[in-house]
This record gives C-alpha cells, structure tokens and sequence, in this order.
C-alpha cells in the first residue's frame, strides 16, 4: 500500500525481498510509510519522480526536484541509493555518500528529509 506521495510510473517488479519501505517523517512528527515495490525509485520535488517529495514532508524544500535514485542491486542482492546531483546532499548514517548499499534500520537524509529504510 501506497501511503506517501508517488507513483511507480517506470522501472520493473524486482525479485528481491518484498516488503520493504522508506518511512518518511512529516511535518506534523508523523510517519508515512513508501513501498519499494519496483526499481529504480527517483526520488525528488519534481511532479514526475516516483517519490515526489511534497510541502507535507518535514525539510521537503531542501530536497532537490531530481535528489536520488534508489535502485535494487541483484548481484549483491540489496538496495542502493544513488545521489543524483543534488545541491544538498544524500546522507547515510549522518555521512554524506554519492552511492551506498543499503541495510535494514538505515537513516537516510535526502537534504533535510528524513527517512528511515526498512526491510
């Protein structure tokens, strides 16, 4: 179930483990929860990314409209995210990264927006 802004407009089913989701906090203190249900993901405020980062979305106006990409990795059998030129930034872990495999508990930070990976 969809329950944050986006739709998968592109990218194929992926074979890896389902259930997996970015929780994204609001700017109320809330959760919305994003299924990771195909690859890539694009995330940014741009109308046309999958996850489109929204004024409902705690730091949205430090995101960029193209922020990162979040593709799964058959080789290595895990979820990557890529910075995709964004002036401020994609973090893992609170350490800036242009590209890192993802682990279940990871907290990302597309400029200011926090979100936590969740396999």
């Amino acid at each position: 179930m969809q329950l944050a802004y986006g739709m998968y407009r592109q990218g194929a089913a992926i074979d890896g483990p389902s259930a997996v989701s970015l929780l994204i906090t609001t700017i109320d203190g809330g959760t919305l929860r994003f299924d990771l249900a195909r690859s890539p993901v694009h995330v940014g405020r741009a109308l046309d990314s999958d996850l489109v980062i929204t004024e409902r979305v705690a730091g949205w106006d430090t995101a960029s409209r193209r922020h990162a990409c979040l593709y799964y990795n058959p080789r290595v059998g895990r979820w990557v995210v890529k910075d995709e030129g964004s002036l401020n930034g994609v973090y893992v872990n609170g350490l800036r990264t242009g590209h890192n495999i993802l682990r279940s508990g990871a907290r990302l930070a597309f400029g200011g927006v926090q979100v936590v990976f969740q396999e």
